[in-house]
């Protein structure tokens, strides 16, 4: 994954192009034993100006925005946000988080996210999963480990939460963690950290034991439906914006095969 990581971001740069790698491989090298770490796809990210000149023809678009292809057999995707909230009026500040944080690198020479992008970006990628189709523990297990390890700013990082509507979720998430993935940070523990456990456990793998490993708009979006009750308790506005984004991504494909 690193060789092929490597040879795709020297293509992308002879284009004049400036990929960031996220989640996945850049999560590896948080951990002791990176080999450990399984991967499934190379995660990049590009600015506004630069995300549609990243395009390929042989992209397929997904509901949530992004575009994946096939990369020396492994599949590529690209996103045109380096945090997953949905709430359109967080954008801007998102945008400001990225400029003024800088970016980090990894031990491969590959850019990435500066450490407080890092774990919002983990952070709010596990909420995504978690009020939709499923979070797995690989997500819990790379947010425990970034924070252990990664030097940030604790008090800017909360109020970050609390900015970008995270909060509340960000506060079930780490005491879920400090239960049963080793305690890093204090606090009083969430009596909602029990039942986000079991619904990753219950859910197994990113929610496969529910859903599937492949599962259509239909079925994703009734995975969103079925845990209502539990999102709208952690993440009241992140749920709304969400749903409402991916009607709209399924309600834009639909449209662009009519045409």
């Amino acid at each position: 994954m690193v060789s092929v990581a490597g040879d795709l971001f020297a293509a992308l740069e002879s284009d004049g192009l400036h990929p960031v790698l996220l989640k996945g491989l850049a999560s590896a090298e948080l951990y002791e034993h990176p080999e450990l770490r399984q991967s499934g796809d190379i995660d990049i990210y590009f600015d506004a100006d630069e995300y549609a000149r990243a395009v390929r023809r042989d992209s397929v678009a997904e509901a949530d925005g992004g575009l994946w292809y096939s990369f020396e057999g492994v599949k590529v995707e690209h996103h045109a946000s380096l945090i997953d909230v949905s709430a359109p009026n967080k954008k801007k500040f998102i945008e400001c988080l990225a400029r003024d944080c800088g970016w980090g690198m990894t031990s491969g020479g590959l850019r990435t996210t500066a450490p407080l992008v890092t774990l919002l970006m983990l952070d709010s990628h596990a909420m995504k999963h978690a009020v939709g189709r499923g979070v797995g523990l690989r997500h819990c297990c790379d947010f425990a480990r970034a924070r252990k390890v990664l030097d940030y700013d604790r008090t800017g990082f909360l109020e970050c939460c609390a900015r970008l509507g995270i909060g509340r979720w960000n506060s079930v998430f780490e005491s879920m963690c400090d239960s049963w993935l080793g305690p890093v940070a204090s606090g009083t523990a969430s009596p909602l950290a029990e039942s986000l456990l079991e619904r990753v456990l219950e859910g197994g793998n990113f929610g496969r034991k529910t859903v599937g490993p492949a599962p259509g708009a239909f079925k994703t979006f009734a995975a969103f439906c079925s845990n209502m009750g539990f999102s709208l308790r952690v993440a009241p506005e992140e749920t709304f914006w969400t749903v409402l984004s991916l009607l709209g991504g399924r309600l834009g494909k639909m449209i662009g095969k009519k045409e």
